[in-house]
């Protein structure tokens, strides 16, 4: 009985390697780990973050007499894009560097070899034909020490959806739908769209129904104002077209944009509840401060007589006006809310997609409730003495003026734009207090 060897390669997600590899030759046994950096005992989140220098890779034994390690380098080749330098299709990063850990002079020998050779293929190859004229960056190493990927990982694209007991239900259904797709833009872009049009239109779904319930108008804010069906189906044409024709382009923009900065986009499982809380927490203090500054600009001229005046069309708004807006007004103000986590995973490479996706639906319930015309007694404004809440914007709709914050007042209290709006709130009050001392003088 033959000795078997051992082979490692690294072509990208280690997923699909391991995977191609065991398809492909029946007689061998894969794992995936971490291999050519220099961090201990390394978790798949450190390494994605690519601070470790680990590349993720598959490990490959095999008996020579039944397959050549020379067949296995060549094989290598063929499975993925060899001339792209920390890249493999949407992956990007050195933990997906192309690269072969040798294990003996003489497998140093047969990978360089057979390396000539396929870049002698490439250079002599039609000009147009895939990847003719590239050189191949392929690093031929020595194999370092070897980590075990985590258990879920082993075999993954088989066998995540059976036995995978540390992924749940949604790291699952996750995982089923990006690899449903070939192309990782387009499933990206696909359920974040999905996902912004549930959360937005559904966020309005319970203020229409407190509209048609007369028990809800004493908590109107503008109960003597009313909006008609003409209005509110010319709202609901101008929403669909900036969804459409402005959001849902730049939508698709965002995944090569957000991975070249380093964003986890396929990645499983989530990150802990708590990380994700504070990252959230950090994107609402950006995306506030970023559009009471913008907003006030938009107040200005120029700007507001060609720009924000659309969205200010609607001096008692209702929830569907959240994003009735100018196309540029749509984009400038959008970029607060996408900006705030594009710049957290430019400095610290420490994002998830999914956490992007609970801060934007939070963030689409906020300005939905702020634009929905009703306080509440149950409205966070009751419980967050500094939560703005619809009736510190519902007054910016009604003045055209002061209350210029999104989520937070203290930017207003700062800068003393709210001014106008707390004289008028203690001359509502009072006035209330005298209502009610007249109805006891009646009484």
């Amino acid at each position: 009985m033959s000795k078997k060897e051992v082979a490692t390669f690294a072509a990208g997600c280690f997923w699909g390697v391991e995977h191609i590899f065991r398809k492909h030759f029946k007689d061998i046994e894969a794992r995936v780990g971490y291999i050519g950096g220099t961090s201990e005992n390394p978790t798949y989140r450190q390494v994605c973050s690519k601070t470790t220098g680990h590349a993720e890779a598959c490990k490959i034994e095999f008996d020579p007499t039944k397959v050549s390690y020379a067949t296995l380098v060549e094989f290598f080749y063929k499975t993925h894009d060899p001339t792209t330098l920390n890249k493999q299709g949407n992956d990007t990063g050195n933990q997906y560097r192309s690269a072969i850990f040798y294990y003996s002079p003489e497998q140093k020998e047969i990978a360089e070899q057979v390396t000539k050779q396929v870049q002698e293929k490439l250079d002599s190859s039609k000009p147009g034909s895939l990847y003719s004229g590239s050189k191949i960056v392929t690093e031929i190493v020595e194999a370092s020490e070897w980590y075990d990927a985590e258990d879920y990982h082993q075999d993954f694209n088989d066998t995540f959806t059976v036995t995978s007991p540390n992924l749940n239900f949604a790291e699952k259904a996750w995982t089923a739908w990006f690899n449903s797709f070939e192309n990782e833009v387009v499933a990206t872009a696909l359920i974040a769209f999905i996902m912004h049009e549930v959360v937005y239109f559904g966020r309005c779904v319970p203020f229409w129904i407190a509209d048609l319930i007369p028990f809800f108008r004493k908590y109107k804010i503008q109960a003597n104002k009313s909006n008609t069906v003409a209005e509110h189906w010319q709202c609901l044409k101008s929403v669909l077209f900036a969804h459409f024709c402005v959001e849902l382009p730049l939508i698709f923009s965002f995944h090569p944009v957000a991975t070249m900065f380093g964003l986890e986009i396929t990645t499983v499982p989530f990150p802990q509840w708590q990380k994700m809380t504070y990252q959230v927490a950090l994107f609402f203090l950006f995306e506030d401060t970023f559009h009471y500054w913008f907003h006030r600009l938009l107040h200005y001229g120029p700007f507001y007589k060609y720009i924000h005046k659309q969205h200010h069309e609607y001096s008692a708004p209702f929830g569907l006006t959240a994003e009735y807006a100018h196309p540029i007004e749509v984009i400038i103000l959008g970029a607060g809310t996408i900006g705030g986590p594009l710049l957290w995973v430019s400095i610290t490479h420490d994002l998830h997609l999914i956490t992007v996706f609970i801060w934007i639906s939070l963030r689409l319930f906020q300005t939905i409730d702020a634009h929905s015309g009703y306080d509440f007694p149950w409205s966070l404004r009751h419980f967050i003495p500094f939560w703005a809440g619809a009736e510190h914007h519902d007054y910016h709709h009604m003045a055209f003026v002061n209350c210029f914050s999104t989520s937070f007042r203290w930017w207003d209290y700062l800068m003393g734009t709210d001014l106008k709006y707390r004289a008028y709130r203690e001359k509502k009050e009072a006035e209330l207090k005298n209502s009610g001392k007249a109805k006891v003088k009646a009484n």
